[in-house]
């Protein structure tokens, strides 16, 4: 399943940077040993409390001080020696779903130079007259299609995954499809079967082929007569919707600002072994073919011989830091170790600046950048030297000042101020538009970033990313960069760089909307490559990252036979994401205080003492709980809490291993007609559609009781993709059409065919309709016209204070005592620092608590209480394979009547015989599970004990 940050979820929290007191035991810390299992079903604890510290510093000074079980981010460099604390549980070190790039405003110019320039694309067209010749039989003709791409000078296309397919016309039959004549070796010959005489319509599946069908151009329609073997060429065009294109000032502006970082030496100077460069926009973890060439560069630099780069933009691995060379000051005196170019990526920098349309000024000519390079030595001062014309103008660096976005941005600002002519914070680079040295911001201050409100044209970002490389579609497809790009206008744009590149659109939306996953990445790797070609960002690393947990939640220390612990589920150190902000879901499930706990230091007790309690630390401000508007990774988790989705992945999986299991279903299919055309205000109209079926649980309900039905389901699609949600748009954008078929069964047709489609809608947040549709406006022809001017799509709205928080997800937010409406579901729950005089509303900054308690109307809930769905659940799967099936109903249907050890339960019927009641129960949780369609042993590290109630710690 998508996690995003598929839209951008940035990871705002990054790492530790402090050090543990001395006065703490100084035991080591009980490291991770295996993996750390999970359950399907919780929560464990009654009460979540949620606290914001602001920053990084002041959440690990809380956790230090044994005030927070569970902290929102990772270890850094510096926090390492955190495990060595024995009150301590350290996860294993693990690479993760995430990556930091140096984000480039395509926007705005660059010194006065256009990165973007206005795209002119002609109607795709066959080539007339066609060329005729002999061949097939009586009635039946051939054809042969070159294809070419009329927006790169008619080059001809070589695309192994590209197919196209000829349809008679008018009727569609008959028609026939087929790949590159040359394989995995394409040589952009299409060469079709013998197909029955008449007039064909030419498609591809990657390219746009799209235009009229008649007898002169722009056409693609062609006949083919019986007898005939008929040549042509199809001039197609990029399959994108932008209205812009990367210049050629854009292109080589990205390729300089790469030079600039050496990202070998950085991550060593940086993070030591926590960390690895990155030369495409995907993270290592996603696994995607590395497909861009770091030589391809070499015919732009030709004085490089031989040209070896040691990574993407990077000729030479140098060791220049802060203070070793006299331009470098800054850095030095802000703490940069390592990470600068040296002379050889200098002048290549500058080369492609010259390319871009800079001149340099002070050398031999305006070409000199071998002299501007040279300059960059030594450790004295000069006065003068040949350097790059800033024009009079200024590069607005938004610099973040967390570990490696600090140094990142130090060093391109210290080195664009070299290159330019104005060294030592000498002012071509202003921080956040208004200084000459280093000015940090805070995160409400950088949100102006992700919606173009404030200028700026370079930016230390970072993406948290799913175990798939969607996020290329997700935050860089030209659709979701506003109208910027000719989209539709939005306030906070997931495209936030406002990348518009009709050649990466398409590699992109091939791969996001491709039938298979080995497909699908293999577009993907063409849509990384493509980005890191033309300029799209500069990616820099991926951290290596471990988790902290206070140990008394820790569960792998529960040894012994018989075991002490009932299982072992507790803390979940998900795949790729350990227990980040945005990912607490699992963990905050399954958390259970380790029975008989004593804590090597006095106050470390799991929940501060309170068995009931979890203490949950974040580490940036929350601005909206929204489900429509929330878009950060701590606002996001708050989504995660009180509103449930239809399905949840194993949290200990992930691409193309992935497992998803049915959560708020019973069962979910899809079948594809590619003849069907299905249209959205989005994506237009598509031929190809994929319709979906969804099988609700029965015994879900909301938070106030209301029972969840189809037509929550509908609402929540339609709105999410209408209003729309900023960041769960991107999981619905291709839906057509939602339908409640009955109350239990919805029906969502997709345009196209996609790999991720089912998965995609199965991670939406489900929510109320009785609640949001008097926010958001009814459901009118298939759409929620009223959407995009209702109060959802205010930033401002502010449905904690309207006391409206009200999800089917396990915690449910619930006014405290002593408040007024005291009890009341939906909120406000939150405790900001001006109580006991008041409750607040959605924006949550320092000191501020979110108070939840756990909702024990959850269909998973609760493990200790034998009234429970959860509890009848267990019960009736007897054979405890995960799911109530034909073999559980045959069985108390053969006990009927009669005394029984299993079946007669006090708490499901009183009586000494299995009676009607008790095959009532079992017939209403027929084909509801826990795990379902998997059994026990199929699932990644699940606990064993999957029935909290009838099945053994060991298992069943």
């Amino acid at each position: 399943m998508r996690a995003k940050t598929p839209i951008l979820t940035i990871i705002l929290t990054l790492t530790i940077l402090t050090v543990l007191p001395s006065s703490l035991s100084s035991g080591r810390a009980v490291a991770q040993s295996g993996f750390t299992p999970w359950s399907p079903f919780g929560p464990q604890e009654k009460k979540l409390i949620i606290t914001d510290y602001g920053d990084l510093n002041g959440m690990l000074n809380a956790f230090q001080n044994g005030q927070i079980d569970i902290p929102d981010s990772p270890l850094g460099v510096a926090g390492t020696s955190s495990c060595i604390n024995a009150n301590f549980f350290c996860t294993s070190p693990t690479s993760e779903f995430g990556i930091f790039q140096l984000d480039i405003n395509h926007r705005i110019p660059f010194l006065g130079i256009s990165l973007q320039e206005n795209r002119s694309a002609p109607p795709p067209s066959l080539i007339l007259p066609v060329t005729t010749g002999p061949g097939c039989s009586a009635g039946f003709g051939q054809l042969i299609v070159q294809l070419r791409n009329q927006e790169q000078g008619n080059a001809v296309i070589l695309d192994s995954l590209n197919k196209l397919t000829i349809s008679n016309q008018p009727s569609g039959s008959p028609s026939a499809t087929v790949g590159d004549s040359g394989g995995v070796n394409p040589t952009g010959t299409y060469v079709f079967p013998c197909i029955l005489g008449g007039t064909y319509a030419i498609s591809s599946s990657v390219y746009n082929s799209n235009s009229s069908c008649s007898s002169v151009t722009p056409t693609i329609c062609v006949s083919v007569g019986g007898g005939q073997t008929v040549t042509t060429t199809l001039l197609v065009d990029w399959n994108s919707p932008s209205t812009k294109q990367p210049s050629q000032a854009g292109v080589y502006v990205g390729r300089a600002l790469s030079h600039l970082l050496d990202k070998p030496s950085f991550i060593q100077g940086v993070f030591g072994n926590l960390a690895t460069f990155d030369d495409e926009q995907v993270a290592p973890s996603q696994n995607v073919p590395g497909l861009f060439s770091n030589t391809a560069e070499c015919s732009d630099h030709l004085w490089f011989s031989p040209c070896n780069p040691v990574s993407g933009y990077n000729f030479v691995s140098d060791s220049v830091g802060g203070g070793s060379e006299w331009w470098t000051l800054p850095g030095q005196a802000n703490g940069v170790s390592l990470g600068y170019s040296g002379v050889s990526d200098l002048r290549a920098a500058c080369d492609d600046f010259v390319k871009a349309g800079f001149t340099v000024v002070g050398g031999a000519n305006s070409t000199d950048c071998g002299d501007v390079a040279l300059a960059s030595q030594g450790s004295v001062a000069l006065s003068t030297y040949a350097h790059l014309d800033n024009r009079g103008q200024h590069v607005f660096n938004a610099w973040r000042t967390n570990q490696g976005r600090k140094e990142f941005g130090i060093i391109l600002s210290d080195t664009i101020n070299f290159l330019f002519g104005t060294p030592n914070n000498g002012c071509t680079v202003l921080y956040w538009g208004t200084s000459c040295t280093p000015k940090g911001a805070t995160f409400s201050q950088s949100l102006c970033v992700l919606q173009q409100a404030c200028a700026w044209n370079i930016y230390q970002g970072g993406w948290d990313l799913s175990p798939f490389p969607q996020q290329l579609y997700d935050d860089y497809h030209s659709s979701f960069g506003s109208s910027f790009c000719g989209g539709p206008p939005v306030v906070t744009l997931a495209n936030y760089p406002v990348y518009c590149d009709p050649a990466l659109d398409t590699y992109a939306a091939a791969g996001e909307f491709s039938p298979t996953l080995p497909q699908s990445t293999q577009f993907f790797a063409k849509a990384a490559a493509t980005g890191t070609s033309n300029g799209m960002t500069d990616p820099a690393f991926t951290r290596i990252d471990q988790f902290l947990a206070l140990n008394g939640w820790n569960f792998q220390q529960c040894t012994g036979s018989p075991p002490p612990c009932f299982s072992r589920s507790s803390l979940v150190n998900t795949l790729g994401r350990g227990f980040l902000a945005g990912y607490g879901y699992w963990s905050l499930l399954n958390m259970r205080q380790v029975p008989g706990y004593v804590p090597p230091s006095p106050g470390f007790a799991p929940g501060g003492g309170d068995p009931d309690l979890i203490r949950r630390g974040f580490s940036q401000d929350i601005f909206s709980m929204s489900p429509f508007q929330a878009y950060t990774n701590t606002e996001r988790e708050i989504v995660s809490l009180l509103y449930d989705s239809l399905l949840q992945a194993n949290p200990m999986t992930g691409g193309a291993d992935g497992q998803i299991v049915d959560w708020q279903t019973i069962a979910h299919s899809s079948t594809f007609n590619p003849s069907e055309v299905s249209c959205n205000t989005l994506n237009g109209c598509i031929t190809g559609t994929t319709t979906s079926i969804w099988q609700l649980r029965n015994d879900i309900k909301f938070q106030d009781g209301t029972p969840l039905t189809a037509d929550d389901v509908v609402y929540t699609i339609l709105s999410f993709r209408d209003v729309p949600a900023i960041y769960y748009q991107y999981l619905v954008s291709s839906v057509s059409s939602a339908t409640a078929l009955s109350s239990r069964t919805v029906q969502i047709k997709l345009q196209g065919q996609s790999a991720f489609g089912m998965s995609d809608l199965g991670s939406v947040p489900i929510i109320p309709r009785h609640i949001w549709e008097p926010v958001c406006g009814p459901i009118v022809n298939g759409g929620i016209p009223g959407g995009s001017t209702s109060p959802c799509a205010d930033p401002t709205f502010d449905p904690m204070a309207q006391g409206i928080m009200i999800g089917g997800g396990p915690w449910q937010c619930i006014v405290p005592v002593g408040f007024p409406n005291a009890g009341h579901v939906g909120g406000s729950c939150v405790e900001p620092v001006c109580q006991p005089a008041c409750v607040g509303g959605q924006v949550v900054q320092i000191g501020t608590k979110i108070l939840l308690t756990r909702y024990d109307g959850f269909a998973r809930c609760c493990p200790d209480d034998t009234s429970s769905s959860l509890y009848k659940l267990s019960w009736a799967d007897k054979n405890n394979d995960g799911i109530v099936n034909i073999l559980d109903l045959a069985n108390i249907a053969a006990h009927y009547g009669q005394p029984d050890p299993y079946w007669v339960n006090s708490n499901i019927a009183p009586g000494s015989t299995v009676n009607a009641v008790d095959l009532a129960t079992v017939a209403i949780y027929f084909g509801h599970g826990t795990i379902y369609p998997f059994r026990p042993l199929q699932l990644t590290d699940l606990d064993p004990q999957i029935d909290p109630f009838f099945c053994p710690a060991t298992g069943c």
